[in-house]
């Protein structure tokens, strides 16, 4: 008696779960769809915006490197210095040109991006994916 019981329980289980993955595999197609929209916004709006300060501030700090300045003592910085040397490797390597400035700011975009990636994988696994989507806001 006790598995006919057992099998009733399990067969109004059933739709419970199918619906329960329904909707988990709906929240997960939304948020690859939204955090694909927002990237693409973010791609389009970094082509007509203009620059600011704060770019031009990292590319003149990594062509002073390229140039033999110090780091820290020709010029006062308060970040760290990775990205000023990767980018001052890229300078050296394609000229200080009009192009490799754009090019350089959708590195930075790629390098957000994949930021974003993290923290959304790392939110995701301690929170569940909802409140990891809801992180990168």
């Amino acid at each position: 008696m006790s598995t006919v019981l057992k099998k009733e329980a399990s067969k109004r289980e059933t739709p419970r779960l199918l619906q329960y993955d329904l909707a988990q595999k709906i929240s997960n197609v939304l948020i690859v769809l939204s955090i694909a929209f927002l990237s693409l916004m973010i791609v389009r709006l970094s082509l007509i915006r203009f620059f600011d300060f704060d770019e031009f501030q990292v590319l003149y700090a990594s062509v002073a490197l390229v140039r033999g300045k110090a780091l820290y003592s020709d010029q006062i910085r308060c970040r760290f210095p990775l990205v000023n040397i990767l980018l001052s490797l890229l300078i050296k390597i394609l000229g200080f040109k009009t192009s490799t400035v754009v090019l350089i700011r959708y590195l930075m975009l790629l390098l957000l991006l994949a930021t974003l990636l993290f923290v959304f994988k790392i939110s995701g696994s301690i929170w569940g994916k909802m409140l990891g989507f809801l992180r990168l806001l």
